[in-house]
């Protein structure tokens, strides 16, 4: 279900029903390929390529990487040497490979990007590397829900416009919440170099019981997510909808390099058996990183750490010294502009009333808290959120996107404080 409710308030968005995805009408013949599967390898120089197809397994595929031709089997996992000059997908450089594959009649193209995610060592502290280059996640919480659209959005223009704006501003991550958005979002993110954490749309009873939000008093705590009544998650059925649902997602993304992450559960809604997941998507897609439990409740079963935390001059906070610590729900600071949206319902835990204390808190949150804690070891931050949506007023814009609440060069600014710190972290200044 996501964030939907058949009643709409709070955290609960208008629900959404039919199709708010484009459509296509294939004309295949009888043997085609159905999925091309590449994870890249460049430690080793390559890419591990599985073509899914109508034909029986171990039929020949000719595939053509950029200007490579190679010969693979059906169904038939194989490991694909190429040429060192090969570009790299970077965010500076985000450069994709086309394909093109033939099975008899059928021709089949996509294109991929060259890159790998891994954890390692950032100035001293446990992080994330983008091609062997030190990474601070700068996020941005993207819930994709759109002004008269609901989850689709105006156009593919505006998408480009929207999204080509949160890089601008110093944003290097957008994490998509609680659903799936259209092939062209990610499309996007791939051509213009943004990364994106893709989050699991949570399932269970809503509103999720009252014990699981005891979470928040406990932030970080470790919980027995086995005990589905707890969570919510009695239902056998729907629990089997989760895990088909979430395999099934790693599947449609798996050859967007844009995608770096899988978030599995947020906030304890409808948590269950995370170590068994953990380990059952890590093993279907073990070239990106899995954050488990967003927030709250958390398992020693997860790529990262990661705490939900506004923070605003807090003067303490414990990072992990195994595994990268990010604040997948930061600031969340609400600021109103009537007019602009469609309800004023819910203005946040922490609320200003003009745009000069909104700018200033950013500035705060950004060199008072995230500044000093990327100098301590923390990996990255995900700002709540790209835009305010129905009652909730946190957004960097308003929920029509006519206004942002605060000038592009200005979040630009406060977001380069990131760089600066992760530089003096690495002894370059």
């Amino acid at each position: 279900t996501g964030k939907q409710g058949l009643k709409r308030g709070g955290p609960f968005f208008t629900t959404t029903t039919g199709i708010y995805k484009p459509v296509r009408l294939l004309f295949l013949p009888h043997e085609h390929i159905e999925s091309i599967r590449l994870i890249p390898n460049l430690e080793n120089g390559g890419v591990y390529a599985t073509v899914h197809a109508t034909a029986k397994g171990g039929t020949p595929v000719e595939l053509l990487l950029g200007d490579e031709k190679f010969t693979v089997k059906t169904e038939e996992k194989a490991f694909l040497v190429l040429d060192k000059k090969t570009p790299v997908w970077s965010l500076a450089n985000p450069k994709l490979v086309s394909i093109e594959a033939h099975l008899g009649d059928d021709v089949y193209r996509t294109r991929f990007g060259y890159r790998n995610i891994k954890v390692g060592q950032v100035g001293g502290k446990v992080g994330f590397l983008l091609n062997d280059e030190p990474l601070i996640i700068k996020g941005l919480l993207d819930q994709c829900y759109y002004w008269q659209g609901g989850l689709t959005p105006r156009s593919s223009i505006s998408l480009r416009q929207e999204l080509t704006t949160v890089k601008a501003m110093g944003f290097n991550t957008v994490k998509v919440h609680e659903n799936t958005q259209a092939e062209s979002f990610y499309d996007l993110c791939d051509e213009i170099g943004l990364l994106v954490i893709q989050g699991m749309p949570s399932g269970g009873k809503t509103p999720y019981p009252w014990r699981t939000r005891l979470g928040l008093l406990h932030n970080g705590a470790l919980k027995d997510d086995t005990a589905y009544r707890l969570f919510g998650r009695e239902d056998l059925k729907g629990r089997n909808h989760f895990e088909k649902q979430a395999l099934a997602i790693q599947d449609e993304l798996v050859d967007h390099p844009s995608v770096i992450g899988y978030t599995i559960f947020n906030q304890g809604w409808g948590e269950f058996d995370s170590t068994r997941l953990y380990k059952e998507l890590k093993a279907n897609d073990p070239s990106r990183i899995i954050d488990t439990c967003s927030g709250w409740y958390q398992t020693p079963n997860s790529d990262m750490v990661s705490l939900n935390d506004r923070l605003l001059s807090r003067p303490k906070v414990s990072l992990d010294r195994e595994r990268p610590t990010v604040f997948p729900k930061s600031f969340g600071v609400s600021y109103v502009i009537k007019g602009h949206g469609l309800g004023y319902g819910r203005h946040g835990i922490v609320k200003v009333f003009d745009r000069k204390a909104y700018a200033k808190s950013y500035w705060k949150f950004m060199k008072k808290d995230i500044g000093p804690l990327i100098l301590q070891g923390l990996s990255g931050y995900v700002v709540y959120q790209l835009a305010d949506v129905e009652d909730e007023n946190n957004g960097l814009w308003t929920y029509d996107r006519k206004v942002l609440k605060l000038p592009e060069d200005y979040i630009r600014e406060c977001n380069g404080l990131a760089d600066m710190a992760l530089a003096k972290r690495l002894g370059l200044i």
